[in-house]
């Protein structure tokens, strides 16, 4: 178990109490509730162990998270350690009321929570099918027939049926905080969907449209503002932009200037140490680095990493020199800008090929189909 941390003076108090009525809330050897949550990379967990079927947590935090509360109870015939329940932890006072599974407990007092369980009940059986066919794009990724005619179409259908339902839950939803998220998800999965590389300007404004028909309060909210922020930076990584160029320190202290690079084919990778399929991705890209650096092509690396920075910069270190990777590497916490948020990154790994004169050509993620590899075939093979 992780110390609480101690968050700056603007944190927000929260109160959590829950009533466990059935079976195990009465037991004489009691349950224990345990709250779990994500900040800064650090997993916080707290255990409270019920008196008279009743748990309390209270403590504070800089922003509204997703956390987790379950039950456990080791003297019991039953395993209530994977009984559990998704909510958003902020400020006020939550109240959870269950028999004996917290997995189907009520909740109130957290206005997120509602929303993000309407959210999930609206498109429940939608996501449910899409992620079947998702399994199977890797399953069987091998059957270049089965992909072709059943599992791209068919997830293309179902994308454009959760876009349907999101847009909806936005547009009934104005009052609501997790409206915001819902954009969020709009954005990640139009813009990083396989079958679907890139946003255009129409898309951009549409979506900025969905943010605009929400309430003002939830518009001027910190959230809000936020969203807002990465709605604009969308169009900072389209293909066809010219891209914006930005600066920081390489992994010896140097400076990096990507500005340096024009006249160059480079392409810049947004990876995480904590991100598997990031990691994954760097055999093959040391194999495109070999056969083209000569040529004038460059990689520039920006990592996206979690805790404080002492912490990033250790797990960054770590994880280039475990990899062996050798091309530019910089770390967004400290560039001289969030060049994440400047390219409207929402998923990892993003890589995004820049041409000699500046011009974005290729933006994917997960790059299954091999683009890159075709676009650098292109570049770089004389013109007969």
């Amino acid at each position: 178990m992780l110390p609480l941390l101690v968050y700056a003076q603007d944190a927000e108090d929260f109160y959590i109490t829950g009533t466990v009525s059935g079976y195990v809330g009465k037991k004489d050897n009691s349950a224990t509730a345990h709250l779990v949550r994500i900040y800064n990379g650090e997993t916080i967990t707290e255990s409270s162990v019920l008196n008279n079927g009743v748990f309390k947590f209270k403590g504070s935090l800089p922003e509204p998270m997703i956390a987790d509360i379950s039950l456990s109870h080791p003297g019991d015939h039953q395993d209530f350690h994977g009984d559990s329940k998704r909510f958003y932890l902020e400020k006020g006072h939550i109240q959870f009321i269950a028999e004996d599974s917290i997995k189907h407990a009520s909740v109130s007092g957290s206005p997120l929570s509602s929303g993000m369980y309407a959210y999930q009940e609206l498109v429940d059986s939608v996501r449910t099918a899409y992620n079947q066919f998702n399994d199977l794009r890797y399953s069987r990724r091998s059957d270049s027939l089965f992909q072709a005619q059943v599992v791209k179409p068919t997830l293309a259908k179902l994308e454009v049926s959760l876009d349907s339902l999101r847009k909806l839950f936005i547009t009934d939803n104005p009052e609501s905080l997790y409206s915001l998220d819902v954009i969020k998800e709009l954005v990640g999965n139009s813009l990083f969907d396989k079958y679907r590389n890139t946003l255009t300007n129409e898309q951009i404004e549409a979506i900025k449209g969905l943010f605009d028909s929400l309430s003002e309060e939830v518009q001027h909210s910190e959230r809000g503002q936020k969203t807002l922020d990465g709605i604009k930076g969308l169009s900072g990584g389209m293909v066809g932009e010219k891209v914006i160029h930005f600066t920081g320190k390489g992994l010896e202290g140097e400076n990096v200037d990507t500005r340096k690079l024009v006249g160059k084919v480079y392409l810049i990778d947004f990876w995480g140490s904590w991100c598997p399929s990031c990691r994954e991705s760097h055999p093959h890209l040391k194999e495109l680095y070999n056969a083209y650096k000569d040529k004038g092509f460059e990689i520039v690396a920006v990592a996206k990493e979690h805790g404080n920075e002492e912490k990033q910069i250790k797990l960054w270190r770590e994880a280039v020199e475990k990899d062996g990777i050798s091309w530019i590497q910089v770390l967004n916490s400290t560039a001289g800008t969030d060049v994440v948020t400047a390219f409207g990154v929402v998923a990892f790994p993003t890589k995004i090929l820049i041409d000699r004169d500046g011009t974005i050509l290729l933006r994917v993620t997960d790059d299954h189909e091999r683009t890159l590899d075709a676009k650098l075939i292109e570049l770089f093979t004389p013109a007969h």
